[in-house]
């Protein structure tokens, strides 16, 4: 509830002046010019703007890596791949990287 202080009306002299500085701006060279309230709005929506695509290509970029490191650089050359020894077999079962051989007299690897 407001105080009879605050309900005291005006006096001439204050409703005067209160006109007076309706009737004249302000001005650059007194320091109270602000900005007007459309490009305050365009300065934040841009800087919003801008944030949100900092934060977007930074997140693809974190993502990217992670990927890139994850699954190795992209090189998968079958010939960079080699096989254990002994896990090559021939028909028989014979592992000829080992030394062994069908021989067919004896049935056996040999």
């Amino acid at each position: 509830m407001p105080t009879k202080q605050q309900l005291r009306p005006m006096s001439k002299d204050a409703i005067r002046v209160s006109q007076a500085d309706e009737e004249m701006p302000p001005t650059e060279e007194s320091g109270l010019m602000l900005p007007t309230h459309s490009s305050v709005s365009r300065t934040s929506t841009s800087h919003r703007v801008t944030r949100v695509l900092v934060s977007f290509v930074s997140v693809a970029a974190f993502l990217f890596l992670m990927v890139y490191f994850y699954y190795g650089s992209g090189n998968s050359d079958d010939e960079s791949v080699t096989a254990m020894p002994g896990s090559d077999r021939d028909s028989h079962g014979c592992i000829p990287s080992t030394g062994y051989t069908w021989c067919e007299s004896l049935k056996k690897c040999n």
